[in-house]
């Protein structure tokens, strides 16, 4: 179960502001719809659509995509010579010490 950043809305204090939106035909047939299915009003089937999109795009945040087997030991890798040595190269042109070993 995905945790959310917000907890499910319940309507209670929850200031609104009406605004016009423009749907395709496609999507207003959908919302029209879902008023048979329970909703009292369009305003209701938008609001819940947009919470759906919200917390799916919250999930997506908090729950990234495994990482892919070996990139934790390239990450973690120990740097070899030649890094230290084009390390200390680079430091020297922009005229900074190279970071001690």
């Amino acid at each position: 179960m995905p945790i959310f950043a917000h907890p499910p809305y319940n309507g209670s204090s929850m200031k609104t502001v009406t605004r016009n939106i423009s749907l395709t035909s496609d999507l207003l047939d959908w919302a029209e719809r879902k008023l048979d299915s329970g909703y009292n009003n369009l305003s209701e089937v938008v609001r819940e659509a947009l919470r759906f999109k919200r917390y799916a795009e919250e999930a997506d945040y908090l729950n990234p995509p495994r990482l892919k087997p070996g990139t934790l030991a390239q990450i973690y890798a120990k740097e070899s010579k030649a890094d230290r040595d084009r390390e200390r190269r680079l430091a020297r042109r922009s005229h900074r010490k190279p970071e001690a070993e």
